[in-house]
């Protein structure tokens, strides 16, 4: 696709819409013209999915389903509640069954309430449409009465056009 860089006045009436087009070549609708400006400033953006787990638990559940190809660009977790001590939540993302970190993040008494980075494993960040991100927690209780409450994953993810 093109880029657009302007829609020069009168476009519309026969002037050509892409600078070094033959002039009046250009037959696309306004329909058209808007999507193409919606993909280019859309493109390249990075989007947040955000899942809040309330209890913690073991569990897998999706971040979401791929509306386009992409790749995931970032991985944060904290806890809102720093976790007691020997009780931890190991956090993994996955596209397609596949983990795209080197290793999982760990939410602990260590990490107290600080935002914790993922280390993306680049090699595997890219996915497809229609495939399923997943983010994997693994609980690990430990010596306090109340278990982690309050965890939240984002994975922050770039689409192509």
């Amino acid at each position: 696709m093109t880029a657009i860089v302007e829609i020069p006045v009168g476009h519309f009436s026969g002037q050509r819409a892409i600078p070094n087009k033959p002039g009046g070549s250009d037959n696309r609708s306004l329909e058209d013209l808007i999507r193409e400006l919606q993909l280019a400033v859309n493109s390249g953006s990075v989007n947040g999915f955000t899942d809040d787990q309330r209890t913690a638990v073991t569990e897998d559940r999706t971040a979401f389903i791929a509306p386009a190809d992409g790749e995931v660009v970032s991985v944060q977790a904290y806890n809102a509640a720093a976790a007691a001590a020997g009780e931890d939540m190991a956090v993994d993302v996955e596209i397609g069954g596949t983990t795209c970190l080197t290793g999982p993040m760990t939410l602990d008494d260590a990490a107290g309430t600080d935002v914790v980075d993922g280390t993306l494993d680049t090699g595997a960040v890219a996915f497809s449409a229609g495939d399923k991100v997943v983010i994997t927690r693994t609980y690990t209780a430990g010596g306090g009465p109340t278990p982690i409450v309050g965890n939240a994953v984002t994975v922050g993810v770039r689409f192509s056009e």
